[in-house]
């Protein structure tokens, strides 16, 4: 290459390096092109029938060349009522949302989870449940599978505190119940018995890790109840057609079967109780217009700007909002060896500490008596977990009419 030819190479590259420095990455599409991995496996479990092992796949999507060892990462369900039978991890929405956020900056990842299920005659609504529970477990899966990966080959240098899960319809349903049903009672009001199934966290794969989500993209999606969501939860941003007739938007049945609230009541809770929220009502339109509209790539075009105007400011502070007024923190969490409760309310009576695993079987209990009636202030209680098995766990304190919880991962000791 003679050097006039070299000079002109040099210009043309130092001025693609430049656009791409003035680009303003998690908000501009055209930040990189995007590198796609298919069919990566991320665990398995029982089919619906329960008579196979299902394997769970999913697809990766990178921004190509990017040098950040640590990205934020955005796993999405894909819609079709639980049944099997509509759409797959490829659908063509998903696809859409995956590649444009991945071209911002974003890791992106579209997954499988398992669908099918028989409406029980007898309990139609119970059979549906079951097959969200089955969804649910499937997602927690995959958000361990990222974690995992992050802490040990780190191979899609993504933030382990910067995991937002999303999807449009059963998807969607599927993500704000992977978020906010993280009670055992809420399970148990659902009559869904946890102890055949591994609990809340369910047996997709890779136990130990957090399946906590830091963000929620809810598409058309809906909740069994808004009271699950409480102060302090993650933040979210929601869409939904108000004249949708598959999952509603306010309170009726999803799918002619199973009742639940939609985008609006969930966002009329979100308003209540001062969590970080963003809806948007597609006007006089039907379920997922982004999607099966007769404008469907006008309405995708609205629902990628919806969202990542909501994310950008969250991710480029690199933190998530962290509710202030809460009194009571584990740490470390996750453990090994264990962990100390520290409460900074004045507490005048005996402080009782109890132990929860994911079935809702008590695993430890002590009491802290108050023998010359002093008032703990900034308290700390150690809990040892020799005795516990890996998992996660609620922890439970109760003094007087002061009640509280908080969720715990025990690890194992390397």
């Amino acid at each position: 290459m003679d050097m006039k030819r070299f000079l002109v190479c040099v210009f043309i590259s130092l001025i693609f390096s430049a656009l791409a420095f003035s680009q303003k990455r998690y908000f501009d599409e055209n930040c990189f092109r995007v590198k796609i991995t298919k069919d990566i496996q991320y665990g398995e479990n029982k089919n619906f029938l329960g008579t196979n092992v299902q394997k769970l796949y999913m697809d990766v999507y990178e921004p190509l060349n990017d040098t950040l060892l640590q990205r934020p990462l955005i796993i999405l369900a894909h819609g079709g009522g639980f049944t099997g039978l509509l759409d797959k991890r490829d659908v063509w929405s998903i696809d859409q949302l995956c590649k444009r956020f991945a071209a911002m900056g974003y890791v992106t990842a579209t997954i499988d989870y398992r669908e099918g299920f028989f409406p029980d005659i007898s309990n139609p609504v119970k059979a549906a449940r079951e097959a969200v529970i089955r969804a649910v477990h499937d997602m927690k899966a995959s958000i361990r599978f990222f974690r995992k990966d992050a802490d040990r080959m780190n191979s899609f240098k993504i933030n382990p505190n910067l995991i937002i899960i999303g999807g449009e319809s059963a998807g969607a349903i599927t993500a704000i119940h992977t978020a906010y049903m993280d009670n055992v009672s809420e399970f148990s009001n659902l009559g869904i018995d946890l102890s055949n199934i591994g609990g809340m966290e369910g047996n997709s794969g890779n136990p130990g890790y957090s399946s906590d989500a830091n963000i929620v993209i809810e598409l058309c999606g809906a909740i069994n109840d808004t009271s699950w969501i409480v102060k302090g939860d993650q933040p979210l941003v929601a869409m939904h057609g108000d004249k949708d007739g598959t999952v509603p938007f306010g309170h009726d049945n999803a799918f002619a079967i199973i009742p639940l609230y939609g985008s609006s009541c969930i966002a009329e809770r979100m308003k209540n109780i001062s969590i970080d929220y963003a809806f948007y009502d597609f006007k006089g339109q039907d379920h997922v217009p982004f999607h099966i509209a007769n404008d469907s790539v006008l309405y995708m075009d609205t629902t990628v700007t919806f969202i990542k105007t909501f994310l950008y400011p969250k991710i480029v502070q690199g933190v998530i909002p962290y509710d202030e007024d809460k009194d009571m923190k584990l740490f470390p969490n996750p453990a090994r060896s264990g962990f100390s409760i520290a409460v900074s309310k004045d507490l005048k009576e005996d402080v009782l500490v109890e132990v929860f695993d994911n079935t809702g079987r008590c695993v430890y209990k002590n009491k802290y008596k108050n023998y010359v009636n002093q008032t703990y202030i900034a308290s700390e209680f150690f809990v040892p977990t020799s005795n516990l098995k890996f998992g996660h766990y609620t922890v439970r304190v109760i003094s007087g009419d002061y009640i509280r919880s908080e969720k715990m991962i025990i690890r194992k000791e390397e």
